[in-house]
């Protein structure tokens, strides 16, 4: 279990630990090989301290008073503020308040049980593990550039790929050269070869690599329809667009997205938003409208340290330590029916407000913490479940985007000693 602890306010997720559960036992390549273990690298989630400039840093380790970093900030009057502005600054504080109870009773509940460790003395470095960490390349461009092909295939060596596809429960899907669709059916995980870089498939995993302009044509192939769907959409800002390599798309490309083809009926639909109100409005006010998506609820994902302090002053004008997920029911019918009423008793379960998932977040870029447990009690029992725009992969999730299976690749990954990796394939593959 992932999930350290919880309340009525939300949870507290270990996202190094859901990564290490599911990749217990790898098969190696070739086939037949003797099995082994692996993680992400634990680098990536040495958050020690909050997120500081170095030039912060610095005057911080220069001053020898107590260790409690705190950004200055210029205070505008409201005199200053526009519109717009005076309302996102009503929203956070209402928020902040949410988010600053939860916070302290569920990093109380897991200092119970050891998982966070208090800080008393000053930073040493920076976190400069996990920055180093949120560098490793993996596959680059590799992905994002096979997906604007027209023939995918041309741009992927899969030799490799198509050698075991009959004798590991892996079926590659060709007949469409706009995308490619890998479905791994092994009961444990498998390593494979994709382009000359070596991968990690989760068990009863699939994925489908492709640009958002051929996306309808995957609509057959994806296996729908499903019962959650998970978006976690490259929204546009300034600090994105100047990272050439991270793929950005316009609030129209997402409207294009056929969610209602895809969803089962009472289909959970979760999205990822950012802090920005227009983008949170775009959401519940065009795509919920056009998806007919009802029922929605906010939640809050808190990243913090390794002694459970927010990763950035919540009172922040520019970087806060939280983001937004938004959750709602996709009903089928007609979308002018759209309101805000809560699940009957009779329907599935009803989503609460106002949850807060606090985790030591993954250095990696725009990485998300896992929600598969989190999700379940609103679940029925084995659901298909879809993430859109994904970038790595979990067991019983079919996921989509152009660089879907990146964090996949071995560069992220380091071996774990385990005793139970030793014996061959055919003596572990029995226990999942």
């Amino acid at each position: 279990m992932s999930i350290i602890c919880r309340n009525e306010q939300g949870w507290v997720v270990c996202h190094s630990k859901a990564v290490q559960d599911v990749y217990r036992r790898c098969r190696e390549e070739p086939p037949g090989s003797s099995t082994r273990s692996y993680r992400w690298k634990t680098d990536m989630f040495k958050i020690h301290s909050p997120f500081l400039m170095d030039t912060q840093f610095l005057k911080l380790r220069s001053d020898p008073g107590e260790y409690r970093p705190q950004i200055k900030k210029r205070k505008r009057r409201i005199s200053d503020l526009n519109v717009g502005e005076i309302q996102a600054k009503e929203y956070h504080e209402k928020v902040k308040t949410i988010i600053t109870g939860a916070h302290q009773t569920l990093v109380e509940l897991a200092k119970k049980q050891g998982y966070f460790v208090d800080l008393n003395s000053p930073p040493v470095d920076n976190n400069i593990a996990a920055r180093q960490a949120s560098r490793l390349e993996g596959p680059a461009d590799t992905l994002i550039q096979s997906s604007e092909d027209k023939d995918i295939r041309s741009q992927l060596a899969l030799d490799e790929l198509y050698k075991i596809s009959h004798t590991n429960e892996l079926c590659v899907t060709h007949e469409n050269p706009s995308f490619l669709k890998v479905q791994y059916n092994g009961e444990i995980p498998q390593i494979v070869t994709i382009a000359n870089h070596k991968y990690l498939l989760p068990s009863k995993s699939t994925f489908l690599l492709s640009n958002l302009d051929t996306f309808k044509e995957i609509y057959p192939h994806a296996g729908g329809p499903f019962d959650v769907i998970l978006i976690d959409p490259p929204w546009q800002n300034k600090s994105v667009k100047r990272l050439k390599s991270y793929w950005c798309e316009s609030d129209t490309s997402l409207e294009n997205l056929d969610v209602p083809q895809l969803a089962a009926p009472n289909c959970l639909v979760v999205v990822w938003v950012t802090n920005r109100r227009k983008h949170q409005e775009f959401v519940l006010e065009t795509l919920f409208k056009k998806w007919n998506v009802q029922d929605w609820v906010t939640w809050f994902w808190l990243k913090v340290t390794r002694s459970g302090e927010p990763v950035n002053d919540m009172g922040s004008s520019h970087k806060k330590p939280y983001e937004v997920l938004i959750l709602g029911r996709h009903k089928k019918g007609d979308p002018a029916g759209l309101n805000d009423v809560r699940c009957s008793p009779d329907g599935p379960k009803s989503l609460p407000e106002s949850r807060v998932i606090l985790t030591i977040p993954c250095s990696l870029h725009s990485k998300k913490p896992p929600l598969t447990e989190i999700l379940a009690e609103f679940l029925p029992d084995n659901p298909r479940c879809l993430e859109l725009f994904a970038r790595n992969l979990w067991p019983g999730w079919t996921s989509w985007g152009n660089e879907v299976f990146k964090h996949q690749h071995l560069d992220y990954f380091e071996d774990v000693e385990d005793p139970e990796s030793t014996g061959s394939d055919k003596d572990q593959g029995d226990e999942g």
